[in-house]
This record gives structure tokens, C-alpha cells and sequence, in this order.
């Protein structure tokens, strides 16, 4: 939860104008690069930069559920109208993302193949490329070694190798 003074108060509501059109609060101050506002605060007597839309929200409503991201509802991220902000869950979030959705209706990748596996990073994956892909490195690989070489070896060649890159 923010407590805000009262003279950052009147800085937070100088700090944004109604557009009449959308109802959004267009936030004046810095704008991140990726579209949202941020607003500075002193916390414990240390000035901390906090995203506006958030500082509005928890200022005009309360607190931001534990674990709940704010959406947008208008889609526009420089606006502060706390009317325009709903705690959503980080998934939920996602889902109604337009960014988001452009991707979530391919099934298969871009050979045809279908989306069938998740990464460690949870992202789909098309298993046939992945297994195609660690085929043509492990061939590279065996192609530049040496044949009969051991690992000792090889790591003897590389670090040769990059000695001689080096200097």
C-alpha cells in the first residue's frame, strides 16, 4: 500500500490529465520505454520510482491483491484511471493481451509441424525441429573434432586455439 503526502498527492494528480473522449488518465510524467508511467516516492526517506498506474490504483482504491497483476482494460499503458485497472492474475493478464494473442492461435510451427512439446522456459516447442536441430550441431561437432580424440584432447585444441586467437 502507498501513503502518500499530501504535497506528493497534488504531485500524483498534476501528473496526469483525462482524456474526455476514453475516460483514461494520460499519465504526463516519465514514461518508461515500454509505454508506462512511472511516478517517484519517498519510502523510509529514500526516493523510490514506482509505476504510476500502480501508485494510482493502490491511492484512489486500496491495495493490490497479494500475487494480482492490473490489466489494462483500455489497452493503453500510459493510462493511470483507476476505473481502467482490474487485479487479474499474470495469466489472465497474458491471455487478454493482443500481443499475446497474435501467437496463441498457431498450432504448428513454421514448417508445419505441430507445437507438441514445452521448453524449460515453458514455451511451446516443435519437437521435430528441436530433434533436426540437435542432429545438425552433434554433426558439425563430429565433423570439426578429430577423429579418435579425446575429450582431454579436444579441450587441449580449444584452449590452444583460443591462445593463438588471443595473442
Amino acid at each position: 500500500m502507498v501513503d502518500l503526502t499530501i504535497s506528493e498527492r497534488k504531485r500524483l494528480n498534476a501528473s496526469f490529465i483525462p482524456e474526455p473522449n476514453t475516460g483514461c488518465w494520460i499519465w504526463l510524467g516519465q514514461i518508461t520505454w515500454n509505454g508506462y508511467g512511472t511516478f517517484h516516492i519517498k519510502v523510509d526517506g529514500e526516493w523510490k520510482k514506482k509505476v504510476a498506474h500502480r501508485v494510482c490504483y493502490e491511492s484512489f482504491v486500496g491495495p493490490i491483491p497479494e500475487g494480482l497483476d492490473l490489466d489494462h482494460k483500455c489497452r493503453q499503458r500510459h493510462c493511470v484511471n483507476p476505473d481502467h485497472l482490474e487485479p487479474v492474475t499474470r495469466s489472465e493478464n497474458l491471455r487478454r493481451s493482443p500481443l499475446m494473442a497474435r501467437w496463441a492461435h498457431k498450432t504448428s510451427c513454421p514448417k508445419g509441424h505441430p507445437y507438441d512439446g514445452v521448453d524449460s522456459r515453458k514455451a511451446r516447442i516443435c519437437r521435430q525441429c528441436a530433434r533436426e536441430a540437435r542432429l545438425r550441431y552433434n554433426r558439425k561437432l563430429s565433423e570439426e573434432s578429430p577423429k579418435g580424440a579425446t575429450k582431454s584432447e579436444l579441450r587441449a585444441m580449444l584452449a590452444q586455439i583460443a591462445q593463438n586467437t588471443a595473442g
